[in-house]
C-alpha cells in the first residue's frame, strides 16, 4: 500500500510512515469536528470562532463514519464500569 501512496502522492513513505499519517489525519478531522460542533451549540451571543472542516477532513470523516467520531447514542461505557 506504500508503494501505491506513494505513487499517487510523490512523497516516498515506509507502511509504517503511511499508517502513522493516517492516525494523525484521522485524529486531526475528528478534533475539527468535534470543535465545529462544540462552537455550533454555544451560548454567549458572541461570534463564532468559524471552526470547520476542511474538504480533506470531510472525506476522513465520510470514510471513517460518525460513530467513530459521536461515539454510539445510548451505548454503554466500559471504561466507566472499572472506575467504580
Amino acid at each position: 500500500m506504500a508503494r501505491e501512496i506513494t505513487a499517487v502522492s510523490g512523497i516516498s513513505r515506509s507502511g509504517q510512515e503511511v499508517q502513522k499519517k493516517w492516525v494523525c489525519m484521522k485524529s486531526g478531522a475528528k478534533v475539527a469536528a468535534v470543535t465545529q460542533k462544540r462552537e455550533s451549540t454555544a451560548t454567549g451571543g458572541g461570534a463564532s470562532s468559524g471552526v470547520t472542516t476542511s474538504g480533506s477532513q470531510q472525506r476522513i470523516l465520510d470514510v471513517i463514519g460518525k460513530v467513530a467520531v459521536e461515539g454510539v447514542a445510548g451505548g454503554f461505557d466500559s471504561v466507566g464500569m472499572y472506575l467504580k
